[in-house]
């Protein structure tokens, strides 16, 4: 059996080779997007043990309870979770409703190779 991080570099044959060809001195890439994994929030009903507030919002409360804390760290910031309502919410997870986004997703369909998206109801 092959890892993941096998199979996905010999799945986009993108070697180190082929990443300085299109990087530039500043640093900047220039190069289209292939792939998209597009999971449109962090609405979950489980709270698995791998996961945290990130993936499902399952998790606040008892992040909550854990941590002492009512913040976590996301990928780019860090987020507050409050009360809205009778439930925790988190600002942040509404980048489906960006238009700039879907101008760029469109802008950029031709070059897609793969798109995954995990719909999810809140």
């Amino acid at each position: 059996l092959v890892s993941r991080r096998e199979f996905e570099n010999e799945a986009w044959d993108f070697n180190i080779e082929a990443a300085k060809q299109v990087t530039h001195a500043n640093g900047t890439i220039d190069m289209p997007v292939r792939y998209y994994d597009l999971r449109f929030g962090n609405f979950c009903n489980l709270k698995c043990r791998m996961c945290g507030p990130t993936d499902s919002n399952a998790w606040y409360e008892d992040w909550i309870k854990l941590t002492g804390s009512n913040t976590f760290q996301e990928s780019s910031k860090q987020v507050e979770i409050y009360q809205q309502g009778n439930k925790l919410h988190v600002d942040g997870y509404e980048w489906p409703e960006y238009e700039p986004f879907w101008q760029q997703l469109e802008n950029n369909i031709s070059n897609i190779e793969q798109l995954i998206a995990i719909m999810q109801a809140a």
